[in-house]
């Protein structure tokens, strides 16, 4: 996992026009499970997860503008995180995945046309 806590997103979340400065904060004993928390204040803040470890036939194909926007070396390079809702139960916006650089901080909310809104999550590890 990377070392860089704070990212600066290209462009701002959905909904949130005003922030684009995040600290990404682990969760202890967890490493899937993170609090995304906009600086400096801590809000809004999200509860994202990596949905590789949960959803079996996830993917998301990153794009050359993507790759382009947050100075990836390659897609490879990429940490993913869904969104997580949690209502009637865990579920991961898996169409509008956060996708980070771990190595110079910038991140994108980027849309994935092929993934639902709403997968649950069941707790089991893939």
């Amino acid at each position: 996992m990377t070392t860089i806590t704070n990212y600066t997103f290209a462009e701002p979340l959905l909904g949130f026009p005003n922030d684009k400065h995040f600290e990404l904060v682990a969760q202890p004993g967890e490493d899937h499970w993170f609090w995304i928390q906009a600086l400096p204040d801590g809000f809004p803040a999200f509860l994202v997860v990596n949905p590789f470890a949960y959803i079996d036939d996830y993917s998301l194909d990153i794009d050359a503008d993507t790759v382009a926007k947050l100075s990836l070396d390659s897609p490879e390079d990429a940490l993913v995180f869904a969104i997580v809702n949690i209502d009637a139960g865990f579920t991961a916006n898996l169409a509008a995945p956060l996708v980070l650089n771990g190595k110079n901080g910038l991140a994108l909310q980027v849309i994935n046309d092929n993934a639902p809104t709403v997968a649950a999550l069941t707790g089991e590890r893939n």
